[in-house]
């Protein structure tokens, strides 16, 4: 079994945040928390809890399998 850093997940979320043309606001806003919570992430400073990688997914339309195996997807609006 391997463990994930913080800071491989938060380049996943800066990726995936970008190729959908989103400012960190306005994903933070989507998952109810500050802009710079969210940027802790994306900068890999806190580790992301399981709740809030769900929430995530959600919001990208994701199942938490296709965040860490696929390449980047973007949003259907």
């Amino acid at each position: 079994m391997f463990a994930i850093q913080p800071y491989e997940i938060g380049i996943l979320l800066r990726k995936l945040r970008v190729a959908n043309r989103f400012s960190q606001q306005h994903v933070a806003n989507h998952l109810n928390l500050s802009r710079n919570s969210y940027a802790n992430w994306e900068n890999g400073r806190t580790e992301i809890t399981l709740t809030n990688l769900d929430k995530i997914c959600s919001f990208y339309g994701l199942k938490p399998e296709e965040f860490f195996a696929s390449p980047v997807k973007q949003k259907k609006v």
